[in-house]
């Protein structure tokens, strides 16, 4: 049952991936491309897919594979918070053993 668990997770946070590579803007950062977009603009996107978005983006974040200020994000208050991420990942190969 733990595994089936670790696997859903695994699958959302992919599809987590998936939406902010599709609809995030190209920026760069650091010399380096990276794609970005708001919290409110992903939690308007992602509220029809689930009610889960900020415990997605932390266990995305433990996997280096977002970026964003602050230990927490809530709605209305960090609404102008930049999440981001390497568009170049490859959603297919993501390792979750970090």
């Amino acid at each position: 049952r733990g595994k089936a668990a670790a696997q859903l997770l695994q699958n959302e946070i992919k599809l987590l991936c998936e939406v902010m590579q599709k609809h995030g803007t190209k920026v760069e950062k650091d010399g380096k491309e990276m794609v970005q977009m708001n919290f409110k603009e992903l939690f308007e996107l992602y509220k029809v897919i689930s009610n889960k978005l900020v415990g997605l983006l932390l266990r995305a974040r433990k996997y280096n594979l977002v970026e964003f200020e602050g230990e927490m994000l809530y709605q209305g208050r960090d609404d102008g918070v930049l999440i981001t991420m390497d568009p170049l990942i490859n959603i297919d190969n993501i390792n979750f053993e970090a």
